[in-house]
C-alpha cells in the first residue's frame, strides 16, 4: 500500500477558499443566484477579509492520502465474505470508450459474489469506475504510471471500505409495471387516499414519480430526484415507500370523516378491469407536458383523473444565513388546474381550532416561560414566543388543531379498518398509575387501545409503527393511555389533540406489518466475517405501578463497531423488538464500516476473508446444531430484569457487562455465549 501527498490541499492539510459572503457581496440583503464577487464587511466568519483557511476536506486535515480500496461482498445467509485490495497494479487500466482511461471494479466486485454465493450486486456505474487523469497513457514511465493510478485510487479515500451484502436466495425478479400499478390503485382504494402518478419536466430530463396523498393537498415543491420513466418508478415503489413523506404533503389538507365503506377491489390480486395501464398512463400525461411542466394521473374513487399542473403564484422566502446576511429568493409553484371531484367516501368535514402554541407561516413558537413562570425569559424577552427550526409539535406547522381524527389500521395488503376518534363524549378514563399525591395517569376505553388489535392482525403490539416513515407508534396511543399535564382539559381530549397532531387530513394511519428481516445470528456472523464487534444490548423492562412513565417491554440495540470501540458510545436499547433492531443495524451498515477504517492512513486497511465459515460465532465451537442466540439474550435479560445488558461478540468470545452508574461493567468473560450464560449459572 502506498501514500500519496493529497492533491486537494498539497500536503499542507489545510486549503484557503472564498468566503460564502462573496456570493451576496457587501449587502445585508441579497437575492440568492447572483454572485457579487466581493466580500461582506461585517461578514461573521471572515470578518471581512474574503478568503478563510479551512481543513482540507478531501485529507480531513492530515495532507496525505491511503492509495487503497478494499471491496468486500457478503453472504448474509451463509456468512461468507471474500474481499479485495485495490491497489497501483491490482487492476489494469482499461480504454473508457472516449480515449481515456480507468479502473473498472465491476469485474472484481462480479467475481466475489461469485466466491460467496450471492447475485452480482446492483450498483450505479459511477461508483465501481475509477476515472485516470488525462495524462495517463500505456507508453507513459512506469513510475509516472503507477502514481497516476495511486493518486485515483486516493481520489475515493473518502469511502475506502464498501461492503456489499446479498442473500443467497438470489434478487427478485423486478415487479411487473402493471401488477405493481394494480396493488397501488387497490391499496389507495382500501386505505382511502389518493394515487398520485407525477411528472415533472426538469433540466434536461422528465422525472416521474408515485405517491399516495390525502385528497385536498397542495402539489408538493420538492419531492425528489424522481425516476427517468413510469416503470421504473413503479419497480422502486413499494407502499411503504408510497407513504413515506405523506405527513409533510398533506399538511395543509382539509380533514374528513371517512362516511362511505363500499368495499373495492384489493391490491394485486384483482387487476380492477377497465383501470389504464403504465403505458397508457404515461402516454396521457406525455400530452399534458407539451403544454405545462408538470401533469398528474390522480386515482379516485376506481378512475384516473388526469390533471395539468400550470405553473402557480412564486413563493419568496428569506433566510438568515451564518455570514450575519439575508438571502432572498423567488421559488416557482406548480398548482393544480382543476381538482378532481371529491372522493364518494369523504364524510363530514372534521372541525379544528387555531394552534395556540405557535403562529402559523413563521417559525415562531410559544416560549417556554409561560410553563416556567420566567420573568426575564432570555429566550423571549417577554413576548411569549421565540424562533425555533422545529416543526410545532402542536399542529405539525399546518396551525389547526383538529377536533377528532380518522384512525386507519392496516397491514398494508389486504385488510384495513377506519375509526374516527372524537373528543365528544365523556370518557373521564380508568386511573391505572400515577406519582405519590399527584395526579393519575388514565386510560381509555378499549377503543382507544390499538396494542389489543394488533393480534387480530397477526403481529404484535411493538410491531404497530407509523405508516408514513415505519417508526414505532407511541406507547399512549397503542395503550390508550393520558399522562397529567396540570391543566383541566379532559382526558379525551388530551388525547385525540395528541393523536392528531400534525396529522394529514387528521389521518392517523398505522400500518401492523412484523418486520421482515434476517434472524440476529446472520447479524453475528456477517460480524465475524467483517472483523468487526457486534453488540447487543438488550433491557427486560416490567411494568412498574410507581414509574408509570416508564416504558415497559423488551428494548434491543444491535450494533456493529470497530474492535476497540468505548462502550459508552454504542447506542442503548431503544427498539421494541430484536427484528427492528437488526433491520437497523443494517441499514447502518456503511457508517460502521466507515468508522471502521484506521484514522492513520499509514495503516493499511484489512482485506476480510471467510470463505468457509463453520462455526457459529456466538457459540465459540463448530456448531452442532441449530442454535438461535436470541433465546438465550432473553434468557440473560430475564436474570437482570430491568438493567441494561450488553453482550459484545468480539473474535476471541464475548463479554457480557451491565450498566452501572459508573459505566459498562464486565461481568463474564467467555468464549461464547453458551459459555458465559453457564458461568452465571443459566441453561443455554
Amino acid at each position: 500500500m502506498s501514500v500519496v501527498e493529497c492533491p486537494g490541499c498539497s500536503g499542507l492539510t489545510f486549503t484557503v477558499l472564498p468566503c460564502v459572503c462573496r456570493i451576496g457581496g457587501d449587502r445585508l440583503l441579497y437575492e440568492a443566484g447572483t454572485y457579487a464577487d466581493e466580500p461582506y464587511r461585517d461578514c461573521a466568519r471572515c470578518a471581512g477579509v474574503g478568503t478563510r483557511a479551512v481543513a482540507c476536506v478531501d485529507c480531513g486535515g492530515v495532507g496525505r492520502r491511503r492509495a487503497q480500496l478494499v471491496l468486500t461482498v457478503a453472504n448474509l445467509d451463509t456468512g461468507a465474505v471474500a474481499s479485495a485490495s485495490v491497489v497501483p497494479g491490482s487492476v489494469p487500466p482499461t480504454p473508457d470508450g472516449t480515449g481515456g482511461w480507468e479502473l473498472a471494479l465491476r469485474p472484481l466486485v462480479d467475481e466475489l459474489a461469485t466466491a460467496v454465493g450471492v447475485p452480482p450486486p446492483t450498483v450505479e456505474p459511477v461508483w465501481l469506475t475509477l476515472p485516470l487523469s488525462h495524462r495517463y497513457r500505456p507508453d507513459t514511465p512506469a513510475d509516472q504510471r503507477e502514481a497516476l493510478v495511486a493518486a485515483a485510487i486516493a481520489g475515493r479515500s473518502y469511502r475506502p471500505w464498501r461492503v456489499f451484502v446479498g442473500r443467497s436466495v438470489g434478487r427478485p425478479a423486478p415487479p411487473d409495471p402493471a401488477r405493481a400499478l394494480a396493488r397501488l390503485r387497490g391499496l389507495a382504494d382500501l386505505l382511502r387516499l389518493d394515487l398520485v402518478v407525477e411528472a415533472r419536466r426538469g433540466p434536461g430530463a422528465t422525472r416521474w414519480y408515485v405517491r399516495y396523498e390525502v385528497p385536498g393537498g397542495r402539489v408538493p415543491d420538492e419531492i425528489g430526484a424522481g425516476f427517468p420513466d413510469l416503470p421504473a418508478a413503479l419497480a422502486a415503489t413499494s407502499p411503504a415507500d408510497a407513504l413515506a413523506g405523506l405527513r409533510e404533503r398533506g399538511r395543509h389538507a382539509p380533514g374528513h370523516a371517512i362516511g362511505s365503506r363500499r368495499s373495492t377491489p384489493v391490491g394485486w390480486r384483482s387487476v380492477l378491469a377497465g383501470a389504464a395501464g403504465p403505458a397508457r398512463v404515461a402516454r396521457r400525461l406525455g400530452r399534458l407536458l407539451r403544454r405545462v411542466g408538470g401533469a398528474q394521473a390522480v386515482w379516485r374513487d376506481g378512475r384516473w383523473w388526469y390533471v395539468p399542473l400550470p405553473d402557480g403564484p412564486p413563493v419568496d422566502e428569506i433566510r438568515a444565513t451564518d455570514t450575519g446576511q439575508v438571502s432572498w429568493w423567488r421559488r416557482g409553484t406548480l398548482v393544480r388546474a382543476t381538482e378532481p371531484p371529491a372522493p364518494s367516501w369523504q364524510g363530514q368535514p372534521i372541525g379544528y381550532a387555531t394552534c395556540p402554541d405557535c403562529v402559523p407561516g413563521t417559525r415562531l413558537r410559544r416560549c417556554r416561560c409561560l410553563l416556567d413562570g420566567d420573568q426575564d425569559c432570555r429566550h423571549c424577552s417577554g413576548a411569549a414566543l421565540e424562533p425555533s427550526e422545529f416543526v410545532c409539535t402542536s399542529c405539525g406547522d399546518s396551525g389547526r388543531v383538529p377536533e377528532a381524527v380518522t384512525v386507519t389500521l392496516t397491514d398494508l395488503d389486504g385488510f384495513a379498518i377506519h375509526e374516527l376518534w372524537r373528543a365528544d363524549h365523556d370518557d373521564p378514563g380508568v386511573p391505572v398509575a400515577g406519582w405519590p399525591g399527584g395526579a393519575p395517569v388514565l386510560r381509555l376505553d378499549r377503543r382507544y387501545r390499538l396494542a389489543e388489535r394488533a393480534a387480530t392482525l397477526g403481529v404484535r403490539p411493538a410491531d404497530l409503527v407509523d405508516a408514513d416513515g415505519g417508526l414505532p407508534l407511541h406507547r399512549d396511543l397503542r395503550e390508550g393511555l393520558v399522562f397529567p399535564d396540570g391543566t383541566t382539559v379532559p382526558a379525551l381530549v388530551r388525547f385525540v389533540r395528541k393523536a392528531a397532531a400534525g396529522r394529514p387530513g387528521a389521518r392517523l394511519i398505522v400500518a401492523a406489518v412484523r418486520p421482515v428481516t434476517p434472524p440476529l445470528a446472520a447479524v453475528l456472523r456477517l460480524g465475524a466475517g467483517l472483523g468487526l464487534d457486534v453488540a447487543v444490548t438488550v433491557t427486560d423492562q416490567r411494568p412498574d405501578p410507581d414509574q408509570p412513565l416508564r416504558e415497559a417491554g423488551r428494548w434491543w440495540s444491535v450494533e456493529l463497531v470497530a474492535p476497540g470501540t468505548p462502550d459508552e458510545r454504542i447506542s442503548p436499547p431503544g427498539l421494541p423488538s430484536v427484528e427492528a433492531a437488526v433491520g437497523f443495524c443494517l441499514r447502518m451498515l456503511d457508517g460502521a464500516v466507515h468508522a471502521a477504517v484506521p484514522a492513520d492512513v499509514q495503516v493499511p486497511l484489512v482485506v476480510p476473508q471467510m470463505p468457509r465459515p463453520d462455526a457459529d460465532p456466538w457459540i465459540g465451537v463448530p456448531s452442532r446444531g441449530v442454535v438461535d442466540p436470541t433465546v438465550a439474550l432473553l434468557r440473560l435479560a430475564r436474570h437482570y430484569p430491568d438493567r441494561f445488558v450488553r453482550v459484545r461478540f468480539q473474535a476471541d468470545g464475548c463479554v457480557v457487562g451491565l450498566f452501572e452508574r459508573a459505566g459498562w461493567v464486565p461481568v463474564v468473560r467467555a468464549a461464547g455465549l453458551a459459555a458465559a450464560l453457564g458461568a452465571l449459572g443459566l441453561r443455554p
